[in-house]
């Protein structure tokens, strides 16, 4: 807010804080209800509520089935682990840092045989069809 009706900032200041006091005493009045406002609805629109279904409620019949089905499950899950039908990731992992899946990983190695320049010789059958020579490495 700004005024510049008096001649110095002090009075505008003043003035603008007694309007202000007045604005707030009026807005705190109780005696003014606005029953003679007329209210204009033509442009609200209710907002619309939807009603929870009842069925979607828990009971206490539907909660003890839900936790049936938890204990059955849990109780599955369970035996096949105890079986080794699932695989814990976290035991493979720690076997693998520990090193002892490395004996089973060098088992699976195959020799490539390489062809001139250190690259490895090409044994596609696009390769082969086409009568692609190996690249030379540049020097």
């Amino acid at each position: 807010m700004s005024c510049e009706m008096y001649a110095t900032p002090a009075q505008n200041k003043r003035h603008l804080c007694d309007l202000l006091t007045r604005l707030l005493a009026e807005a705190k009045d109780p005696a003014d209800t606005f029953e003679d406002v007329p209210f204009d609805f033509r442009y609200h629109t209710p907002k619309k509520t939807h009603a929870f279904p009842e069925h979607w409620k828990m009971t206490p019949q539907r909660r003890e089935m839900l936790d049936a089905a938890r204990e059955r499950s849990d109780a599955a899950e369970m035996q096949r682990l105890g079986t080794g039908q699932v695989v814990e990731g976290r035991g493979v992992i720690e076997l693998m840092l520990a090193g002892g899946g490395g004996q089973a990983r060098s088992a699976e190695r195959v020799p490539v045989m390489a062809a001139a320049g250190g690259r490895p010789a090409s044994s596609s059958s696009a390769d082969k069809r086409a009568g692609a020579r190996p690249r030379a490495t540049p020097r």
